[in-house]
């Protein structure tokens, strides 16, 4: 349901289940890379230490002197939804937080 933090799914046996969406982002494997320029380690520990539980990963894409970025899993168990992500997108030093689905 559109704005209400809830989706409607159909379940197998064609009745529709209503599920709240933070429920849902337990249970979904994705991944969250966080491209970042400065020290955002507070901040981000702050927005996504209490996400523990889920199937996501957070990897940070770090700027090195040389121009190349630095992976750096930092985990994968991750209960990750669209809000996390744009908080932590407004984080000082985040450049960009994209969420990708895996398979």
């Amino acid at each position: 349901k559109k704005g209400t933090g809830y989706a409607s799914l159909e379940s197998l046996s064609g009745k529709k289940l209503v599920k709240p969406l933070a429920a849902l982002a337990g249970r979904m494997r994705c991944r969250l890379t966080v491209e970042c320029s400065g020290a955002v380690a507070d901040g981000l520990a702050a927005q996504v230490g209490s996400r523990r539980g889920g199937r996501g990963e957070i990897v940070l894409s770090i700027g090195m002197a040389s121009g190349r970025r630095a992976q750096l899993l930092l985990g994968s168990d991750f209960a990750i939804d669209h809000e996390t992500v744009a908080k932590v997108g407004r984080l000082r030093g985040v450049a960009a937080a994209q969420l990708a689905i895996l398979d």
